[in-house]
């Protein structure tokens, strides 16, 4: 097998239950319930192994190059589990890192010996620093304790820094405690430190400091390095800080709206008489500084539903509905609400304002045939493309209007009444929004008539529908002439 110091030539030894090594950290630390009891070191099994009364094959542990442990011998096949040293007790006593090694003799009597595996024996504890350990908070929670204003300012979250200590080392693990009474040890959290973790920082939501109440409250941390050990003192100083984490109280309630009728969560608004603005307050105890607002009119996507997130301005609490948003409602029951969003991503939602909006019936335009003359339509004056009929933009007009404009009269065969549909649920265009709109009637339909009276009806429909109530009429009646 060689000489063993000059040619190593089995892998290292092991130990069952050491601790996988972590960068920057100590390497195959042995926990401490390994460490009350001689501590088994398994090596791999050679080969070509034949041990016999008379050529035995031996094992021996090496410490840094001197034997440990008794030397193991072999007469008869070794059984696969019988490949191990035990170091005494007597070894394990003080900190160290040794090179544990081993060597075989066989039965022919060639020697081989392996490769190093270096181990950690730890005893001794981390030893706590600063003022036996107490954990160093922000001079604002120390004076002013822990306030709901505190958190919302440092993203609901109490930071603490555990003061240096010697010796930290990648592995050691710290827990945490916030109680409502003395080493009550209530747990807040507890993780494995890393290299680059120092300082240690710990941190305490603020859903936890608020389920925990209002009143004096006591935290501490312990720490255990990475083989177990515990710091010195065991017990590290408890800091006691002054608790009043619960928001003041919110106002939810239901929002107002400009022009509304009655007071409560039920109202009216009627539509018909002026408008000249729209916009929903929201309640004064709803908003926290930094906090962001959202003002719901109506149910979100649909029809004159809209979404306002800025204040109006030179009105603080107040929020600004286009009136194009209003005639969408006419007839039917709005909800307008708020939400707030707190600087915790926390969604507040607002009671609703129950809204009756009255049917708007008011303030229509009647269609037009600019080229009457004195009220009466003379067909000879029409043109082979038709007979225009206007309308101007109307009240709270919106793209989401839909027009129906029909001429009527009398049928010059047989005197009933017929009429011809110029424009059907027409949708509003944006330029019709500016301008009005224009259509027309046929030459054809008009000289199918009796020569009496041609009736021009325009009906609007606020919705994307010609549903009812939704929609008004008006109308103007013209004399027809040849």
């Amino acid at each position: 097998m060689g000489n063993v110091e000059q040619d190593p030539i089995f892998p290292p030894p092991w130990v069952v239950g050491s601790r996988d090594n972590l960068e920057g950290g100590a390497q195959n630390v042995i926990p401490l319930h390994l460490l009350d009891k001689p501590l088994r070191v398994y090596v791999t099994p050679w080969p070509g192994s034949s041990p016999a009364p008379g050529t035995p094959e031996t094992l021996k542990l090496m410490w840094d190059g001197e034997q440990v442990g008794e030397t193991r011998e072999w007469v008869a096949p070794i059984d696969p589990d019988d490949y191990y040293v035990d170091i005494p007790l007597q070894h394990l006593k003080d900190d160290s890192t040794p090179a544990l090694t081993y060597c075989v003799k066989a039965y022919n009597g060639a020697e081989g010996g392996s490769r190093p595996l270096t181990i950690t024996v730890d005893l001794t504890g981390p030893r706590l620093g600063g003022d036996r350990g107490a954990l160093l908070f922000d001079d604002e929670v120390l004076a002013g304790g822990v306030t709901a204003d505190y958190l919302d300012n440092h993203d609901d979250v109490l930071v603490a820094r555990v003061p240096d200590y010697q010796t930290f080392v990648p592995g050691d693990l710290i827990r945490w405690y916030w109680d409502v009474q003395l080493y009550e040890d209530h747990l807040v959290g507890e993780k494995v430190l890393e290299k680059g973790d120092f300082p240690v920082t710990l941190e305490i939501k603020g859903k936890t400091i608020r389920e925990r109440g209002k009143g004096q409250r006591f935290t501490h941390y312990r720490l255990n390095d990475y083989a177990g050990n515990k710091s010195e003192p065991e017990e590290p100083k408890v800091v006691q800080l002054e608790v009043d984490a619960e928001p003041l109280p919110r106002d939810l309630s239901w929002p107002a709206i400009s022009y509304a009728n009655g007071t409560g969560q039920q109202v009216t608004l009627d539509l018909n008489p002026k408008i000249n603005y729209m916009r929903v307050a929201v309640p004064a105890g709803a908003v926290y500084p930094g906090e962001q607002v959202a003002v719901f009119w109506g149910e979100p996507g649909s029809v004159g539903s809209y979404l306002a997130t800025e204040e109006a301005p030179g009105y603080p609490g107040e929020y600004e509905i286009p009136l194009d948003r209003l005639a969408q409602h006419s007839g039917k029951l709005l909800k307008v609400s708020f939400e707030v969003t707190d600087k915790n991503g926390k969604v507040h939602p607002s009671q609703p304002l129950n809204v009756t909006v009255l049917a708007l019936t008011q303030g229509f335009p009647k269609p037009d045939v600019p080229s009457a003359t004195v009220f009466t339509v003379f067909l000879s004056s029409v043109p082979a493309d038709g007979l225009v009929i206007t309308v101007k933009p109307w009240r709270f007009i919106h793209t989401d209007h839909r027009v129906t404009l029909l001429v009527s009269g009398f049928s010059l065969q047989d005197g009933k009444g017929v009429a011809e549909e110029v424009l059907k649920d027409h949708a509003v265009t944006s330029s019709e929004v500016e301008n009005g709109l224009a259509a027309n009637a046929t030459k054809a339909f008009l000289q199918s008539l009796k020569r009496d009276t041609v009736t021009f009806t325009f009906r609007v429909s606020f919705d994307q529908g010609p549903t009812e109530p939704s929609s008004t009429y008006t109308w103007i009646t013209l004399n027809l002439r040849d």
